[in-house]
């Protein structure tokens, strides 16, 4: 599968690694950056998307998402789990589910570009968690730059697979996309309670903000892991 993402926040704080591990699947390990933990906000609008050799089908082909994540890794391979998925989008929600092993739930969504930056504002309307919300204006603030390995932009940001679960099997799909094009970033938050809608509380320290405008990736299919 391609897809291309627009406009994305990157927001991250830190966590506690135990507070993480009721939501992990056996076998997966929380992930740290010295010693810390972390979680991750990162809203974006989606394009283009399509499975390989076959064209754009216009009711799945684009919407707006926001998802909570956090970082793990398996036998040595450092991923992403997400721990929500909010979409606007029904129809991509009811295909990613089970092809994807993803936890997308549907949510209303207004993203919108403005003169002061990006407004996103989302409420989540059903499953786990149901009215938790998220609303921000961002954008982004100096220089693009590619991060450097050993440095927390690019453990944050340079994430090559994503893992997932379902009763009785761990997945992982792996992705590729060229490295990001990073900025950092200014946002005012007004509300944000993904992560508290599901009992984790971040640390207490500012968040990391960065910006991409724009990038496309290939997205394997989930597989098995032993």
């Amino acid at each position: 599968m391609t897809q291309t993402w627009h406009n994305l926040l990157f927001l991250h704080a830190p966590v506690e690694p135990e507070s993480l591990r009721s939501f992990l699947p056996p076998s997966i390990e929380p992930d740290t950056f010295d010693g810390q933990a972390w979680l991750g906000v990162v809203a974006f609008r989606l394009s283009k998307i399509r499975l390989r050799g076959f064209p754009e089908v216009g009711l799945v082909s684009h919407f707006n998402e926001i998802n909570l994540r956090t970082y793990v890794t398996h036998q040595g391979i450092p991923g992403v789990l997400f721990l929500s998925m909010d979409a606007d989008n029904p129809l991509a929600i009811a295909l990613a589910r089970p092809l994807f092993r993803l936890p997308y739930t549907p949510a209303n969504i207004e993203f919108d570009r403005g003169s002061g930056g990006i407004s996103f504002t989302c409420e989540r309307t059903s499953g786990p968690g149901m009215g938790a919300q998220f609303k921000a204006v961002y954008r982004p603030q100096g220089p693009v730059y590619t991060s450097c390995r050993d440095t927390l932009d690019y453990w944050l940001t340079e994430r090559y697979c994503y893992y997932g679960a379902s009763a009785d099997h761990t997945y992982r799909c792996d992705i590729f996309h060229p490295p990001w094009p990073l900025q950092r970033a200014h946002a005012s938050i007004t509300r944000n309670t993904l992560a508290e809608s599901l009992g984790l509380r971040a640390g207490p320290m500012e968040p990391t903000l960065h910006y991409a405008h724009k990038m496309t990736a290939l997205i394997w299919k989930p597989q098995r892991v032993r």
